[in-house]
């Protein structure tokens, strides 16, 4: 059986690193894309 994908890929792949240099590319493909999505590195939700 095939593992499911993950629910919040963008989230997912976000680094503290590309948000700490700059947060504005990432913010805005997290809002057009993934407009709730759940960072692991920060342990907790974006909205």
């Amino acid at each position: 059986m095939p593992l499911a994908a993950a629910p919040f890929p963008l989230g997912a792949a976000t680094t503290l690193a590309e948000l700490a240099d700059d947060p504005h590319p990432r913010l805005a493909l997290l809002r057009a894309q993934e407009p709730v999505s759940w960072l692991p590195e920060l342990n907790g939700w974006l909205v």
